[in-house]
């Protein structure tokens, strides 16, 4: 009997020192949170939002174009980062790229792709490459950053476009015939076309081939 009256006071005396130190902690909360945020060594932050990268796949369930989010897997457009997908036999292929500005990380297009307008920039560290048509007949094709590449090993035609590779960034590219075409390699940045048998201007427009900065050609 006397055990049982103690366990049971016991029981209480704890539960008591729970209530109180709960209600202490409680008190002194500001003074605790302001002492922590003036405590270097603690480095206690709040976490920054972050967008996950992903993988794209192209669908085509909808039509042909590029900025159409409905031909996207997750219906999303790619955006900065992501490595999008063009598996072979697609549905409504080439893909256009017809207008605005579109930066993927990497590119592994076994389909066609087609570049009308705007700017498509290749950013993201690691090969691209385009192993059926690939043609540019006006816009801007722009390869960026240390590590990316591109490599081209379809058909490809290129008409009044302009390709550029800036950063350390390499493009090889398998067209035969350039036309009206601006060529632009800076800071590093690399082009190549081993295919390539000629080369033409446009009349009454300028074209330009350039190469700028330490290992740029």
């Amino acid at each position: 009997m006397k055990a049982l009256r103690i366990g049971g006071l016991m029981r209480a005396l704890g539960q008591a020192i729970a209530v109180d130190s709960y209600r202490r902690l409680r008190l002194h909360q500001p003074r605790l949170e302001r002492s922590v945020d003036r405590c270097p060594l603690i480095g206690i932050e709040p976490l920054e939002r972050r967008t996950m990268l992903a993988a794209i796949t192209w669908t085509g369930a909808v039509d042909d174009l590029w900025s159409n989010a409905g031909n996207w897997s997750g219906n999303q457009v790619p955006i900065a980062g992501d490595d999008v997908t063009i598996p072979d036999a697609s549905a409504h292929t080439p893909v256009r790229f017809t207008s605005g500005s579109a930066t993927i990380g990497t590119l592994a297009a076994s389909d066609p792709l087609k570049i009308e307008g705007g700017t498509f920039k290749i950013s993201g560290s690691g090969p691209s490459a385009i192993s059926d048509a690939f043609d540019l007949t006006g816009g801007t094709l722009l390869l960026s950053g240390s590590g990316v590449t591109l490599t081209s090993t379809g058909a490809m035609s290129v008409t009044g476009a302009t390709i550029k590779a800036e950063a350390g960034a390499v493009g090889s590219l398998n067209a035969t015939s350039l036309s009206s075409v601006n060529l632009s390699a800076v800071g590093g940045g690399q082009l190549s076309f081993p295919a390539v048998k000629s080369y033409s201007g446009s009349s009454g427009a300028d074209t330009t081939i350039s190469a700028d900065g330490a290992g740029a050609r």
